[in-house]
């Protein structure tokens, strides 16, 4: 059974690729560099959005709170039920 391994390319080589694309169409680059088509175009997506040689990392969620955060928030909450029961009474 082959095995299947992942290439890695040169920041250098993608950078000129994406270059390339604004006088070639995707479909010719892959051809020329013998690179997978969705690759070139995943290339320029993140060329675009300025993470074309990011290292990847550990996806860090907007929405995360540590948790001494949390414990605070909770304990807010609970202080303003607490005193909103008392009113009600």
């Amino acid at each position: 059974m082959k095995k299947s391994f992942r290439k890695k390319y040169s920041s250098e080589l993608r950078l000129k690729i994406v270059k390339e694309f604004r006088y070639y169409t995707s479909e010719f680059l892959a051809k020329k560099y013998n690179i997978n088509r969705s690759t070139i175009k995943s290339w320029i997506y993140n060329y675009r959005f300025g993470k074309l040689n990011q290292k990847p990392g550990p996806k860090k969620d907007s929405k995360d709170i540590n948790y001494k955060e949390k414990y605070e928030i909770l304990k807010k909450y609970i202080s303003f039920q607490n005193r909103r029961s008392r009113r009600k009474k």
